[in-house]
């Protein structure tokens, strides 16, 4: 029995879409299968695995994994509008999610996916950024993309639950948005059906809205690359580490005799109970650490005892480096990521070839958020135009990821000056591609001893 298996005799704490399609009736098209692995990934990153326990603790991995591809896929990421009052108006919102894309592709990485979910709000567009426990789709097109979804909002006040769904529905007729409000006094029920106006935050919200001639859905799937290994039938995106799970459940077990190795091994003294102090005719230690004496009756003729054994942390880290390793491939990371570096890559080639998986990996990560990104911002476009927020010119945007993953900057620039010596690139060249500068900039930044080579 494999671990997704095992986990379904846990209670899921994310609304059920059964539930979910009977409050709305409207059918979530998310197999059980996606949704006991979905529920696998989130308690997984949020360090609250199944198989945690007082003997068996978490080295954090799962979130370790989804940082560290995070970091990477947005490391030198840089992205802006401009034309012209239409980028201006929408210049404000872009800024924010791209200042937030480190965290919500981090989200995206854990939970295989996130939706970017613009909505109007004081006459300005605002992005909601969707976590994957919080959407059920429940209409794909014929190339996998999601043209119907739930949108999950919950709210507590006091002891009541109060949840508001929202479907969007995408198809040739026409775009239909509906709202709906309910209220539990349990958190694991949506309850029943109430006002939009009985909650102030939600009070504005139309129970219907029709949209005619929509382009796109109102939301764009920011999803995982690669394959679903774990229903090859559904268009949702998996967790980075959804192939690394056996990997990483082994590796906190391995971690945990790690540790329980170390807290064994503690230094003591034994001491036959005669030598004890004793207050009120009860024995007690001495006034050093309490860990250092343990009170014994000896037969042995001896009054001390030292327990000082060899701890065998070399075997058990070396088994625990070897799953990282196995995390890391699985997981699409470099090893020496998580695991012990086993070599030192001195060369450009070397570190090329060394980080050609975490590159392979980050690359198509990048893809998917750049694809993101354009559809959000068509998204964005269509309630510009819907509620005539601004007018309707020319919108440019630019995405760059940069490249100093692969690239070895140093050692390109080498490369560059030795073109230079040897009359392969002009000294203008050098400067425009070493420091960003226009020819014009470069000619008046050279020495006088170099106009001859122009």
């Amino acid at each position: 029995m494999n671990i997704f298996d095992k986990i379904k005799e846990v209670i899921s704490k994310m609304l059920g879409k059964k539930e979910i399609s009977q409050a709305i009736g409207v059918s979530v098209n998310v197999s059980g299968k996606m949704k006991n692995a979905l529920k696998l990934w989130c308690d997984m990153y949020e360090n609250d695995a199944p198989w945690l326990s007082d003997s068996v603790h978490s080295k954090n991995l799962a979130a370790a994994v989804s940082k560290e591809l995070a970091q990477l896929a947005t490391l030198e990421f840089t992205s802006e509008l401009s034309g012209g009052k239409r980028a201006e108006f929408l210049s404000a919102e872009y800024n924010r999610i791209i200042s937030e894309s480190r965290v919500f592709t981090e989200y995206a990485c854990a939970k295989g996916g996130l939706m970017l979910k613009p909505y109007i709000s004081a006459g300005k567009i605002v992005t909601a950024f969707v976590q994957a426990d919080c959407f059920f789709p429940t209409a794909f097109d014929s190339s996998g993309g999601i043209t119907g979804c739930i949108f999950a909002d919950r709210k507590t006040k006091g002891s009541r639950y109060y949840t508001r769904l929202e479907y969007h529905d995408f198809s040739p007729v026409g775009y239909v948005i509906q709202n709906y409000a309910f209220v539990s006094d349990n958190s694991d029920s949506i309850g029943r059906r109430i006002s939009l106006t009985d909650i102030p935050e939600w009070a504005d919200l139309q129970e219907e809205v029709s949209i005619g001639n929509a382009k796109r859905p109102l939301f764009s799937y920011f999803k995982m690359p690669g394959a679903n290994n774990i229903d090859s039938s559904s268009p949702l995106g998996v967790s980075v580490f959804a192939r690394a799970t056996d990997s990483i459940k082994q590796a906190d077990e391995q971690y945990s005799r790690i540790l329980w190795e170390y807290k064994g091994s503690e230094l003591a003294v034994h001491v036959d109970e005669t030598m004890l102090e004793l207050n009120d005719g009860k024995a007690s230690l001495p006034k050093l650490d309490k860990r250092l004496y343990r009170g014994l009756s000896m037969d042995s003729g001896s009054q001390i005892e030292t327990f000082s054994p060899e701890i065998r942390d070399a075997s058990l880290f070396n088994g625990l480096d070897a799953l990282l390793r196995d995390i890391e491939f699985l997981s699409g990371l470099a090893y020496g990521t998580l695991s012990r570096m086993q070599e030192t890559a001195k060369t450009a080639t070397e570190i090329k070839a060394a980080r050609q998986r975490s590159y392979s990996t980050v690359s198509a990560i990048q893809r998917a958020l750049k694809t993101a990104l354009e559809n959000h911002l068509e998204a964005m476009e269509m309630l510009c135009d819907i509620y005539s927020l601004a007018p309707r010119d020319k919108v440019e945007q630019s995405i760059d990821f940069g490249d100093s993953l692969i690239v070895d900057n140093e050692y390109e620039q080498k490369v560059w000056l030795q073109e230079v010596s040897a009359g392969l690139m002009s000294p203008v060249e050098y400067r425009m591609k070493r420091y960003g500068e226009t020819e014009e900039q470069a000619k008046a930044a050279l020495p006088n001893s170099f106009e001859g080579d122009e």
